[in-house]
């Protein structure tokens, strides 16, 4: 008598893991707050159930940054030391809001390190702009949603835009545009005339397949 002995996957086989499976990082690269609003960023914690949690420190700078927003001056943050346990923990972002227009601010949190020296991630930093509210142009700045009607054949070539408008850093008279073209990641640059309330967009500029 000859026996076979056969192996095969089985789908229900257990997956071992071990620590390098525990990470640290940072879940967005960037982040975008109106200055009188608040806003927030989630540090996460990636391993296995069981995992313990961890004390993760935060740094904030503002190296390399041409319009800084120093800390207690142009915001605060709920928290440098935030616990994380396995997922994910948010600290939230206040702007301290003004009366002054002196355009947008940035600054970078970073992890500086974590209680249980786990490993970090390439995402260790968020960069982090407070939108100045106080901008010339803060009316006309938003998303929108534009009914485009055709010349060539009205009715039969109607679009419907969503239409994104940010200000320019340092021209407050200027403001991208995006979305009113085939390809919403074309961006215009307007100039806005707020006593003729005309918008004007600059010659040669590409707009992509329309």
């Amino acid at each position: 008598v000859t026996m076979f002995m056969v192996t095969s996957c089985d789908d229900n086989y257990p997956v071992m893991y071990d620590e390098s499976n525990i990470i640290v990082g940072m879940s967005n690269a960037t982040l975008s707050v109106m200055e009188n609003e608040t806003g927030s960023f989630t540090v996460y914690l990636g391993g296995v159930t069981g995992t313990e949690s961890t004390d993760v420190t935060l740094v904030v700078s503002t190296d390399g940054i041409d319009q800084p927003a120093i800390e207690g001056t142009d915001f605060t943050l709920s928290t440098k030391s935030v616990n994380v346990p396995v997922g994910i923990a948010s600290v939230t972002v206040t702007p301290i809001d003004n009366d002054d227009f002196g355009g947008n601010k940035q600054f970078i949190v970073s992890i500086g390190g974590n209680s249980s020296n786990y490993p970090t991630s390439v995402q260790v930093s968020t960069m982090v702009t407070i939108i100045d509210d106080e901008h010339p142009l803060k009316d006309w700045i938003g998303t929108y949603t534009v009914n485009a009607a055709s010349y060539g054949s009205p009715g039969a070539w109607d679009e419907t835009w969503n239409v994104k408008t940010e200000a320019v850093p340092d021209d407050p008279t200027k403001l991208y545009i995006t979305g009113i073209s085939a390809n919403d990641s074309d961006t215009l640059i307007a100039t806005v005339d707020r006593v003729n309330m005309t918008i004007e967009l600059e010659s040669a500029q590409a707009l992509g397949v329309v």
